[in-house]
Order: C-alpha cells, then sequence, then structure tokens
C-alpha cells in the first residue's frame, strides 16, 4: 500500500495545508502558493534557521524563493522531473546573487501578465486564488497583492468586483481586464515595454566569429545605434539559474534579436524562433563564404529572411548595412 501524503506547513513559504511526499534524503512538496518542487533536509534545514546562511530567512526571502519555485525560475530541475529543486547549491547561488523579491514595476507585469494568459484560456472575468497569485507576482502576503489590484484598478487595468477594497479585508472576487490593461498585456507579450537593447544568438566557441562579433557588433554597431547588444553569457546578463529561462528573459526584454547561423547552430534556430514567436524584429546573419557554399548554407526555411552577411575582409559594409537593417526594423516601433 502507498503510504499517502504528510500534511504540514510549506517548507518555503509556511502556509498551512502543503502535502510532503518523502523520498531519502529529499521531498516532494505540493504547495497552493509555490506549486510542486522538491526540497533537501539540508535546504528545509537552512530556511528553518537550523544551518548556517548567507540569507537572513524572513518573511520577504522566503517569500522571494516562493516566488523563483512557482515560476520555474533560477532553479535547476530535479533529476528526472519537471520539478524546481531546492538544494544546498541552489540557495547559496541565491544567496551570492542577492535573493530579492520583484520591484513593484516587476510585480505589475506578473499580475498583468498572468491575469492576460487565464482571461485568454478560460473566461473574460477570473477568480483567482490569492495564494497562488501572491508567489507568481512576487508579493509577501495577500494583503499586499489585494492592494496592487485595486491600485491597477485605479490606474485603468482591470475591473474588480467587488468594486472598492474593504479595509482590513484580503479578497478579492472576479478580475476583468480592460482595454487599457489588454493594450499593456499585448506590448508585455511582445516584449515592447522593457525592450531598449538587443540580443545576438550565436555560437560559442569560436575564436574567430567571436572577435568579429564583439568588435563590429557589440562594438561598432551597439556604440553607433546607442544601445547595448547582449549574448547570454554577457555579464549584463549572466546570473545565477538555469540557463533556459535566462535566455529567455533576455530576449523577451530585447528591442530586435540578432540570429548568427554560420555555424546553423540548433539552439540559435530556437532562439529565432522564440523571438519570431514575440513578434520581435529577427535579423538574421551569415558569414557569405558559408551563405554561397551549397553544403553549408543555412536552412532553406530562413533563405527567404532578413540576411546581413558578413565577412572578415569587409566589416566596414557589414556595419552599415546591419545599422542600417536595424534602424528600418524598428521604425514605428520605437
Amino acid at each position: 500500500m502507498i503510504p499517502g501524503p504528510t500534511i504540514g506547513p510549506c517548507p518555503v513559504c509556511s502556509l498551512q495545508g502543503a502535502e510532503y511526499f518523502a523520498a531519502s534524503e529529499s521531498k516532494k512538496v505540493g504547495c497552493k502558493a509555490c506549486g510542486e518542487f522538491v526540497i533537501t533536509s539540508m535546504a528545509s534545514h537552512i530556511i528553518k534557521g537550523e544551518a548556517a546562511s548567507d540569507i537572513d530567512w524572513s518573511t520577504s526571502s522566503r517569500s522571494a524563493l516562493s516566488h523563483l519555485i512557482r515560476t520555474r525560475r533560477d532553479l535547476a530541475l530535479h533529476s528526472g522531473t519537471s520539478l524546481p529543486l531546492v538544494d544546498r547549491p541552489a540557495l547559496e547561488r541565491l544567496a551570492n546573487a542577492g535573493l530579492l523579491l520583484p520591484i513593484p514595476s516587476e510585480q505589475v507585469r506578473n499580475f498583468i501578465r498572468w491575469v492576460g494568459e487565464h482571461s485568454r484560456t478560460s473566461k473574460p472575468r477570473i477568480k483567482p486564488d490569492l495564494n497562488e497569485l501572491r508567489a507568481v507576482v512576487g508579493t509577501t502576503s495577500a494583503e499586499e497583492l489585494t492592494d496592487l489590484a485595486y491600485d491597477l484598478q485605479d490606474e485603468g487595468y482591470f475591473d474588480l468586483s467587488p468594486p472598492k477594497r474593504h479595509p482590513g479585508i484580503s479578497m478579492l472576487g472576479e478580475i476583468r481586464m480592460t482595454l487599457k490593461g489588454w493594450r499593456y498585456w499585448e506590448s508585455l507579450h511582445q516584449g515592447s515595454t522593457t525592450a531598449a537593447g538587443g540580443f545576438i544568438a550565436m555560437q560559442f566557441g569560436d575564436l574567430r566569429l567571436d572577435a568579429f562579433i564583439s568588435a563590429n557588433v557589440n562594438g561598432r554597431v551597439a556604440k553607433e545605434l546607442g544601445v547595448s547588444i547582449h549574448r547570454v553569457d554577457s555579464p549584463e546578463v549572466t546570473r545565477a539559474g538555469v540557463i533556459d529561462n535566462i535566455m529567455r528573459e533576455a530576449i523577451t526584454d530585447a528591442a530586435f534579436v540578432l540570429v548568427e547561423l554560420s555555424h546553423g547552430n540548433k539552439g540559435a534556430y530556437w532562439e529565432a524562433g522564440y523571438a519570431e514567436g514575440l513578434g520581435k524584429p529577427v535579423i538574421y546573419l551569415c558569414e557569405q563564404a558559408v551563405w554561397d557554399d551549397p553544403t553549408r548554407r543555412p536552412h532553406f526555411d530562413v533563405n527567404h529572411c532578413v540576411t546581413v552577411m558578413w565577412s572578415e575582409t569587409n566589416p566596414d559594409a557589414f556595419v552599415e548595412q546591419l545599422i542600417a537593417t536595424i534602424n528600418n526594423s524598428l521604425r514605428g516601433r520605437k
């Protein structure tokens, strides 16, 4: 007979009613706020203050970790599962990176993204679970979440029922997104509200390609446009966490995406598709010699796409054409 779960407080957010499924030194936890995850015994001791930690496990830091678990960010997955893993190395990485709640503007984006996605797949009016939504948005409490919801109604993004906040009562009825809210959601979906610089997807480890891109794209093109053009390993982008999530964020926050195809890198093709799906301007780059070689040229599905050729013997022409192409692609989007 398979034993049932143990019921108790969540080891991360302390919400009562969490389900525990023990397995040797780790436990699978099901929490209404954090969602499902796996946590090791040592990590539980650290969060409870029973083992040394560089983090003060206050309500704020616990809420920040709950947010990361719920949104599946900055945490590796437990082996053989799709569940985030909370272990000592993960907590140490987060301590070094700084475990903080999202700032208010990020909380607003998280809130509107969640309402928009759920409204598209269910009904125009939705009644959220405050525990789940608190973790998704990244607030420390249901009270803070409720305050934020009514602030967004005051700003014209939501239509709430009941329409007025009852002092001292943390309760949300139904939420309906207004047209203003949907316009903001659409801009978030396309990544245009936070977009500032560019992102480049490319093969790593080729010293010749790295030198050319560094000098002419990250250097000359970026300087001429007055923006930064990041790779996923750029200091401005890289941080502790799952590389796929970091990459998705970097693409979402970019105004345009460059995709270098000379090596036929499958990851670069995937990143191009992700950017295309967000409605980003995607500009492909390829070495002229590779493009001219029928055995090495990029996949035929991108042959019809805007592609800027480069050659080490004529970097000036490449830089000039790429600047013009980026400017033309962004016209009307700024």
